[in-house]
């Protein structure tokens, strides 16, 4: 879900003025979660659940390639939908997403499927749009106003960044530690993700729900194509989201820190929780 909801940043004239927006200020740290704002409108898509599972045993190394035992838990989702260009229409390649977690990290990999010698693979600096591209937004504190995405390109690069609901609100100069690897063989590409718990802010609930969303940016297409399909015309991409469900039993976070978080205004920010 790439700053879009009807235009690529990267490509866009307005990347630079959008870029000043998102620097605005730093934020001040918070201690519990803002409450979910009410949203009129509703939603023009029913929410996709996607339920993940405690990883047993080992945690898969992050090398891309998919091939841990790890991986053989959980389930595969995929069914995700063209956003752009054709809103709704089914998409030109498939893709399926997974995600684990232990008492310290989200495990998440992504299986795009594909002819390898048509995907755009340019080595590009960390959040830098190049080439085609897979991800995952967490709303991870559910208050449908506040994403945490984590995308990798096919040719390996990085990129972070928090979102907000309006097009002008989302800031990429929040670099959050965390792995992310990608492999390529005859089936396409795959991209395998480690984050860190602290790197996310969530409340103390036994039982989390998060806001979810997961995309794919197929480039030779200009296509994007999404696991839950968010409306390019919207009243707030954040009240669009679907929901991660699974998550439980977490240790209680033991330390608070401060993060930048400026969505092209002054706003409190994330804190680390962990």
């Amino acid at each position: 879900m790439v700053l879009s909801r009807g235009f690529f940043p990267h490509r866009s004239p307005l990347l630079p003025v959008l870029l000043g927006l998102a620097c605005l200020g730093t934020a001040e740290a918070v201690a519990q979660a803002p409450p979910p704002a009410a949203n009129p409108f509703g939603r023009k898509y029913p929410a996709r659940v996607y339920r993940t599972v405690r990883l047993e045993g080992a945690p898969p190394a992050i090398d891309g390639r998919l091939d841990d035992a790890a991986w053989k838990q959980g389930e595969w989702a995929g069914d995700y939908t063209q956003q752009i260009p054709t809103e709704g229409a089914p998409p030109s390649q498939a893709t399926e997403l997974k995600i684990l977690y232990d008492n310290k990290h989200l495990y998440f990999a992504i299986r795009a499927y594909d002819d390898p010698a048509k995907v755009h693979r340019y080595p590009g600096r960390r959040d830098d749009f190049t080439g085609d591209i897979v991800g995952i937004c967490f709303d991870s504190y559910n208050s449908k106003q506040t994403g945490f995405e984590f995308d990798l390109t096919a040719g390996g690069s990085k990129i972070d960044l928090i979102l907000g609901n309006g097009e002008t609100e989302w800031d990429t100069t929040w670099d959050p530690v965390w792995d992310g690897k990608v492999g390529h063989d005859e089936k396409g590409w795959t991209a395998e993700f480690r984050v860190p718990l602290n790197q996310l802010r969530f409340g103390p609930q036994e039982t989390q729900v998060w806001g979810l969303h997961a995309w794919r940016w197929i480039d030779r297409n200009q296509e994007e194509v999404q696991w839950q399909l968010i409306p390019r015309q919207n009243t707030g991409r954040m009240y669009q989201l679907g929901e991660l469900h699974g998550i439980r039993d977490l240790p209680r976070q033991r330390h608070l820190e401060l993060l930048p978080f400026a969505l092209g205004r002054a706003s409190a920010g994330p804190s680390v929780l962990g």
